[in-house]
C-alpha cells in the first residue's frame, strides 16, 4: 500500500475506482467548501451520491461542530465527532473499520494527509477550494502547506516508524549530570547532544527491527495496527534500509564518543534477546523492560566520569518497574493483548503495581537523606510521591488509559504541576 494514490484534481472530479467498496474519511473545510463555508455546490452533492453509492462516507473536520452536523444530514452521511483534531489517531476513537480499506480524502498534507499515515489509510490529495475572500492566514496556511507539506507527507511514515516520540525516555541520560550539579557546564555540550542523539538513534534501530519482527501481531492490535509496517504504508526492505542508515549514522556518532560502544552494543543486544525471548516470559518481561531504563542512567554516568548514587539507580528501577506494570494492568482490557498477559494474574500485576510505586518512593526517600549532602533535598519526596500516586490512582480509575502510563505524567495536569515543582525546587537545592 502507498502513502498516497493520486493527487491535484477537485473533488467532483475523482475517478470513483478508487472510492469503491471503500472507507472513506472525508474532509470538509477546502475539499467540500472553502474554508469555514457551508454552501454545498450541486457537482459536490452529485459527486456525495455517487460514492455513496458503493462506499461508507464518515466526514471528519477540525471545523465547526454544529455547521459538520448540519452538514452531516444534508449529504446523508455518517459524522465522526471527536474531542481530538486530526492528524491525532485518537480523532478516530470508538469509530470502528476496516483500516486496509480506508482511503482520506482532503486537501491538506500537515492535516488530512499526516491523518492518512496515522490511521494506516491511503491519502487522496484534492485540489483546495479557495476563496477571494479568505483570510490572510488561510492563504499563508495554504502556501506552507503546498511547500513543506509534499515533502512531510513522503517522510513521516519513515519518520514515524523511528518513534522520536520515545525519546523523551533518553532524558535520563542527563539524571547523573543533574544529580552531580554539572548540567549548566557549557564544556559537555557538544559530548552531550553526540551522547542523547546516539541513544536516540539505537533506541529506533530497535523499535525498527522489533517492528518487523512483530508486523504480523500487530495488524491484529487495535492500536498497533496504524503502524508504518503492520499498516502497509512501509515496505519490509525500506525497513530494512532505513535500519541500516541509521546504524551507520550510529557508528559515526560512536566514534566520537568511544565510551557509547560498550553500553549501545549491550542495550541493543538485550533489546533483541528481549523481542525473541524476554517480552514471552512473565516477570521477567517488565524486569527488562527497567533495565533498559538503568543503562540510560548509566550511559551519563559512563560517558561524563560521574558516580552514581545506587539509590538512584533502585529509583529508576523502581520507578520504571510501577511504569511497565502499570501498562499491564491497562492492556488486560484489550480483547488482543500481548501473548504474556496469558501467564500473569491481574492481582498479580496489580500488586506489582503497588509494590513498586511504594518502593519507588521509599528508595527515593532514602536517597533523598543520605544520598545527598543538602539538609532540604528530603522535602521533594512530597512532589514525588504525590505524583506516584496520582498516577496509581489514575491507573486504577482509568484503566482503559493506562496502557501508555508514562503518558499520564503529561495529561494529569496536578502530576505535571507536580513533576515541574519537584524540578524547580531540586534545581534550586543542587545549584543554590
Amino acid at each position: 500500500m502507498a502513502p498516497k494514490i493520486d493527487n491535484n484534481m477537485k473533488f467532483e472530479d475523482i475517478n470513483l475506482e478508487l472510492l469503491k467498496n471503500k472507507n472513506i474519511l472525508l474532509d470538509i473545510d477546502g475539499t467540500l467548501v472553502c474554508d469555514k463555508g457551508t454552501d454545498l455546490s450541486l457537482s459536490v452533492k452529485n459527486k456525495i451520491v455517487e460514492i455513496k453509492a458503493h462506499s461508507d462516507i464518515y466526514l471528519c473536520s477540525n471545523g465547526e461542530k454544529d455547521r459538520n452536523r448540519q452538514m452531516a444530514d444534508t449529504l446523508g452521511v455518517s459524522l465522526i465527532e471527536s474531542d481530538y483534531r486530526k492528524p491525532d489517531l485518537k480523532y478516530i476513537n470508538g469509530v470502528r473499520f476496516n483500516h486496509d480499506k480506508t482511503i482520506v480524502v482532503g486537501d491538506k498534507y500537515i492535516t488530512d494527509g499526516l491523518f492518512a499515515v496515522n490511521v494506516g489509510a491511503i491519502y487522496l490529495d484534492v485540489e483546495k477550494k479557495k476563496n477571494k475572500t479568505d483570510s490572510l492566514f488561510i492563504k499563508i496556511t495554504y502556501l506552507l502547506d503546498d511547500i513543506f507539506g509534499k515533502l512531510l507527507f513522503k517522510a513521516y511514515p519513515y519518520v514515524k516508524l523511528l518513534r522520536p516520540y520515545h525519546w523523551i525516555k533518553n532524558i535520563l541520560i542527563l539524571s547523573p549530570l543533574f544529580f552531580a550539579s554539572s548540567i549548566l557546564s557549557f564544556v559537555i555540550l557538544p559530548k552531550l547532544l553526540i551522547t542523547l542523539l546516539a541513544f536516540s538513534l539505537a533506541s529506533s534501530f530497535v523499535y525498527i527491527l522489533n517492528d518487523i519482527s512483530d508486523c504480523q501481531n500487530d495488524k491484529n492490535h487495535h492500536i498497533k495496527k496504524f503502524r508504518p509496517l503492520s499498516s502497509g504504508l512501509i515496505g519490509f526492505e525500506s525497513a530494512i534500509y532505513l535500519a541500516l542508515l541509521v546504524l551507520v549514522v550510529l557508528s559515526v556518532l560512536i566514534y566520537f564518543v568511544p565510551k557509547l560502544l560498550l553500553v549501545i552494543s549491550l542495550y541493543v543486544v538485550l533489546n533483541i534477546l528481549y523481542s525473541l525471548i524476554f517480552k514471552k516470559v512473565a516477570v521477567l518481561d517488565i524486569m527488562m523492560v527497567s533495565l533498559f531504563y538503568i543503562l540510560r542512567v548509566l550511559v551519563g554516568g559512563i560517558v561524563f566520569d560521574i558516580y552514581i548514587s545506587p539509590w538512584i539507580i533502585l529509583c529508576v528501577f523502581f520507578g520504571s518497574l510501577f511504569l511497565t506494570s502499570g501498562k499491564r494492568y491497562g492492556e488486560y482490557h484489550l480483547e488482543n493483548r500481548r501473548k504474556v498477559l496469558d501467564d500473569y494474574s491481574k492481582e498479580a500485576v496489580s500488586a506489582v503495581l503497588l509494590i513498586s510505586s511504594s518502593l519507588s518512593v521509599i528508595t527515593y526517600g532514602i536517597y533523598s537523606i543520605i544520598g545527598h549532602h543538602s539538609y532540604y533535598l528530603v522535602y521533594s519526596s512530597i512532589f514525588v510521591t504525590f505524583s506516584i500516586f496520582r498516577v496509581l490512582n489514575d491507573i486504577y480509575k482509568n484503566p482503559e488509559q493506562a496502557e501508555f502510563p508514562e503518558l499520564l505524567v503529561f495529561k494529569d495536569k496536578w502530576v505535571f504541576g507536580s513533576f515541574v515543582l519537584w524540578l524547580i525546587y531540586v534545581f534550586f537545592v543542587f545549584y543554590f
